[in-house]
């Protein structure tokens, strides 16, 4: 019997390692002990190359969900960086060159509804940096992403302007200029403020 020593320099633990190394029919025993890995083999030379394989399969995937939660939560980090700027942008939006920019593109962008980019920016970070996602969660966001474009429609509806008050900040912006146009255009004016509210 011969034994494999292997760092789990940066690794998560050895469950991912012992999933594999389980249905090696050569592997006797695994264990942690200070960040190594000590895996008994009954091969004595203890260079087999399923071995090896399964190993590097192993930190392959653990190094794959790093990526992954490493790309997350640096989606967040902008989203957090961003809300934190529409909220300057709404309050202060004459704070500097970047500011007022933005200050002007989410007034066109969503009109009298500036006011739901922070929140819902944070929403959205938040739910990136929690680790599960359940689908609950998912339909909450979902559905607030929902009422609030049907509130940019009703904006629009009533500060009655169509394109012409969208690039002065008013109604909706534009996507309550394309909600309320969308539903106004099938429905009519009425039917859209029913459908909307």
């Amino acid at each position: 019997m011969a034994s494999v020593r292997v760092e789990l320099v940066g690794a998560r633990g050895p469950e991912s390692f012992l999933d594999l190394l389980a249905d090696l029919p050569f592997v006797e025993g695994a264990r942690l002990n200070d960040g190594v890995l000590m895996v008994e083999v009954g091969d004595p030379r203890g260079d087999n190359p399923e071995l090896v394989r399964a190993l590097v399969e192993a930190v392959r995937r653990d190094w794959s969900n790093v990526a992954r939660r490493f790309q997350r939560e640096l989606l967040a980090l902008v989203l957090v960086i961003l809300a934190i700027a529409a909220t300057i942008a709404l309050f202060a939006p004459d704070s500097g060159a970047l500011i007022s920019w933005l200050h002007g593109g989410l007034s066109q962008l969503l009109g009298w509804g500036i006011a739901f980019a922070p929140p819902l920016l944070l929403g959205f970070a938040l739910m990136l940096w929690m680790k599960t996602m359940p689908a609950e969660r998912w339909m909450a966001a979902s559905g607030a992403v929902v009422v609030a474009l049907a509130l940019l429609g009703m904006f629009h509806l009533a500060a009655v302007g169509g394109l012409g008050i969208v690039a002065s900040g008013d109604g909706g912006g534009y996507l309550g200029l394309a909600v309320s146009g969308l539903f106004a255009g099938a429905l009519g004016a009425t039917g859209a403020w029913l459908v909307l509210s």
